[in-house]
């Protein structure tokens, strides 16, 4: 029941910051909001002993983030590529695959969205400006934020979504889209016109 991080912090925030349960044992989110939580105070302390492969299994670069040292409350699940979407059928057989397509092609105008994570879609702009993603100046963040503005401005982006995007790209009434990879194979195996 996880549409966007923002949407599911909203959702279990009051419950947490008065010290009541969830319902939940284990929740997976994206770092960002698991490095948010475990400042607030909010995440329980794993315990290692119950846990034996599990940090034998994480691949070194991800064992000590600075927002977790040690992996005391997270592990990480899995990574996931953002990647440019489209439905063959609704883009009449053409090929989507830039964010400057996304923004500006008059024929995608209205049929476009894009994640309501932040990092994904102005992560995607700026590498389509031809910056680094990783190491961005605040001129770069605002050409970025301008850029899908302008678009929204014009009607070129329909909405900015969570994972509900999936059925709207997969019936057609959204043409072309900024994804999750992992979304996308899911989407391939029932819809061939998915690319």
């Amino acid at each position: 029941d996880i549409n966007d991080n923002v949407e599911f912090f909203g959702k279990i925030k009051p419950q947490l910051a008065a010290g009541q349960d969830t319902g939940r044992d284990l929740i997976c989110v994206t770092d960002w909001l698991a490095a948010r939580i475990i400042r607030l105070g909010w995440a329980q302390k794993l315990d290692a002993s119950n846990l034996p492969h599990a940090f034998a299994n994480v691949s070194a670069q991800f064992r000590s983030p600075d927002w977790d040292p040690g992996r005391a409350y997270s592990y990480p699940w899995t990574g996931i590529p953002t990647v440019i979407a489209y439905n063959k059928k609704a883009t009449g057989g053409r090929k989507v695959d830039s964010v400057t397509q996304l923004l500006d092609d008059p024929k995608l105008k209205g049929r476009v969205s894009f994640l309501s994570e932040m990092r994904d879609t102005v992560g995607m702009t700026l590498l389509d400006q031809g910056k680094d993603p990783g190491k961005f100046s605040d001129a770069d963040f605002d050409g970025a934020i301008g850029r899908l503005q302008k678009a929204v401005d014009k009607k070129q982006i329909r909405r900015f979504t969570g994972n509900d995007y999936t059925a709207d790209l997969s019936k057609g009434d959204i043409a072309a889209c900024v994804a999750w990879a992992g979304d996308v194979i899911q989407l391939q195996a029932d819809n061939p016109d998915i690319e």
